[in-house]
């Protein structure tokens, strides 16, 4: 029986990319023969012969194939893709050229499959509709300046390029050092279509642009040896599509809290999150931790986008104020707004910059100088800055940072650092504790540093609002039963900078049953006594509560109160300057008790 060689083309997944003519030849091949995840991808079969090898021998495998041939066996050798692209047919043919001579007399037969570029494309449109040429970034047989002319070439003649072998572990940063030469050459807008596994379980189409398209040189050593190693890898899809590994994959859902059962189930496996920068720096280290024992975490930290702004624009990171806009609400920046203040921020997407911009000249600050640091860290990094009042900035990228350098103007509005904010900065309905009550009140609440507030009846929210003023770190729930004052209550918390005030429209005490246990609470509007002993037995020990009464009959139940409980019982009596005629006089305002006490 005479011999014959097949070099077959396994498509780029399973066999449905498979083509008839591959299939009957693999059927017919008493001997199977290739990289060992291709022979893994051929279904086994009795008798038959299976020789799988390393992919960095395929001169090896041709010639062992060739031989087995000559002695009259029919053998298939394996290849992903199509065989003659960037593949075995190349050095099988190779291997005949320079082997005995009765190998040309074989019966060899190519036979094609679809290759990678082919499945890529499908999935991407139609970018070979046109002109199209592959370039393989290997340089285990062709040195890299060949390879960088190659591509210098195919840029400057308008070709749609397809990439081949971006990345290895020996060779992690040939991807980047190919897209720096292409932008060169090409406009930063250049459509970059990025897939991996396409036709698997775990396909990957990733769409960008040159100028942001980047793989994983940022990656340490030691970093890219744990994601080889990994068996799943999570991350976002910008993320995911730097990494060349072959781990299953998963792209964070939103929220990311879902991903965690399928993280969490990985425990006892090697597991990779992949984040950008400092994960612990306002990353998703935070929430990893809370569910992963610490002793299970091991965290390799790159520089944080803050580190790399402070270096760029030569401040002291321990004096900027350092915020993230990404996820959450932009106004927590209000508060940070201060004379000479140096903020750096994570933008949520390339319009935040504007949005900065806008707000500061809202707020009397347009002489404010804007940075725009995009991509730092990254091949196409780039540094600009503007005044607010004119700024003009265009083609943010997506991925960037702001700093700003606050400068104040005369009419600025300013969140003062001490309680006591201006009544008319409120938007109210007469209901509100007044400024200088409302200092003193802030005083015997006395927040600290992580603390929750509950504040009873908050009218306008003006206590709530300053409590969480005191420290980002300060909660606060507002309980108010009227819903128009409610709704009021959360257009002050945004324009004062305290967005994460929880609003609970509800009359007490029944509305505070489900509550979050407080540090401290304050009842303004309205107590009874069933409030009151709602309230002091919400409290933990040595939680503060303070409050503020007006009517005889309050003042009664606050008098109990401070028989029952102790504390401090104290009358306000604030007096404004009014004309009288000519003269003016001292108009008192109605006197407040209040009942200020510690449970013990």
């Amino acid at each position: 029986m005479s011999g014959a060689l097949f070099i077959v083309g396994l498509g780029p997944a399973d066999a449905r990319w498979l083509t008839h003519e591959a299939q009957e030849a693999l059927d017919a091949a008493q001997d199977i023969i290739g990289y060992t995840p291709y022979v893994a991808r051929v279904p086994e079969r009795a008798g038959q012969t299976r020789l799988a090898s390393d992919n960095r021998v395929e001169i090896d495998r041709a010639q062992e194939a060739l031989a087995r041939a000559a002695q009259g066996r029919r053998v298939a050798v394996v290849s992903g893709g199509d065989p003659g692209v960037f593949a075995m047919a190349a050095a099988v043919f190779e291997a005949v050229d320079c082997g005995p001579r009765a190998w040309r007399d074989l019966d060899i037969r190519v036979l094609p499959g679809v290759s990678a570029m082919q499945a890529a494309a499908a999935r991407l449109g139609a970018p070979l509709g046109h002109d199209f040429c592959a370039i393989s970034l290997s340089d285990n047989l062709k040195p890299w300046d060949v390879i960088a002319k190659r591509l210098e070439h195919a840029a400057q003649g308008d070709f749609v390029i397809a990439l081949y072998n971006p990345a290895s572990r020996a060779r992690p940063t040939r991807i980047n050092d190919a897209f720096a030469l292409l932008r060169r050459h090409l406009p930063g807008e250049t459509f970059v279509g990025l897939a991996k596994s396409v036709g698997r379980e775990n396909e990957e189409i990733i769409l960008t642009r040159l100028d942001e398209a980047e793989g994983d040189n940022a990656l340490t050593p030691a970093a890219r040896a744990l994601v080889a190693q990994a068996s799943l890898i999570v991350g976002g899809a910008r993320h995911l599509a730097m990494i060349d590994a072959p781990a299953e994959r998963l792209q964070w859902p939103s929220p990311l809290s879902d991903a965690l059962p399928c993280i969490l189930a990985q425990r006892g496996k090697p597991t990779v999150v992949l984040a950008s920068g400092d994960p612990f720096f306002y990353g998703v280290g935070d929430l990893i931790a809370r569910h992963v024992a610490r002793d299970e975490i091991f965290c390799v930290p790159a520089p944080s986008a803050f580190s790399l702004a402070a270096a760029r624009l030569k401040w002291s990171q321990q004096d900027c104020a350092l915020l993230s806009l990404h996820g959450r609400a932009f106004e927590r920046v209000t508060p940070h707004l201060q004379p000479r203040a140096r903020i750096i921020a994570l933008s949520w997407d390339e319009s935040t910059p504007a949005r900065l911009a806008r707000h500061l000249v809202e707020r009397g600050m347009g002489g404010s100088r804007l940075y725009v640091l995009e991509r730092l860290g990254g091949a196409k990094e780039r540094v600009r800055d503007a005044r607010a009042d004119a700024f003009a900035l265009s083609d943010i990228a997506p991925l960037n940072t702001v700093a700003v350098e606050v400068d104040v103007g005369g009419d600025a509005v300013v969140i003062p650092l001490a309680p006591g904010l201006p009544d008319d900065w409120f938007e109210h309905d007469g209901q509100l504790t007044k400024r200088d009550i409302r200092a003193v009140t802030l005083s015997a609440l006395a927040p600290r540093k992580g603390e929750l507030l509950w504040d009873v009846g908050a009218g306008a929210g003006s206590i709530a609002i300053e409590w969480m003023l005191s420290d980002p770190a300060n909660r606060a729930i507002a309980i108010e039963r009227d819903v128009t004052r409610a709704a009021r209550i959360a257009r002050n918390a945004l324009s004062l900078g305290v967005p994460d005030l929880s609003v609970v429209v509800g009359e007490a005490p029944q509305a505070l049953a489900e509550l979050d246990t407080p540090q401290a609470i304050f009842i303004g509007g309205g107590a009874d006594a069933a409030t009151l002993a709602a309230a002091w037995d919400a409290l933990p020990r040595f939680g503060r509560i303070v409050v503020n009464a007006v009517t005889i009959e309050t003042q009664t139940l606050l008098a109990d109160a401070y028989r029952d409980n102790g504390g401090e019982l104290i009358h306000l009596q604030i007096a404004h300057a009014r004309p009288v005629g000519r003269f003016h006089a001292l108009d008192p305002a109605m006197g407040v008790t209040q009942w200020r006490a510690t449970k013990r």
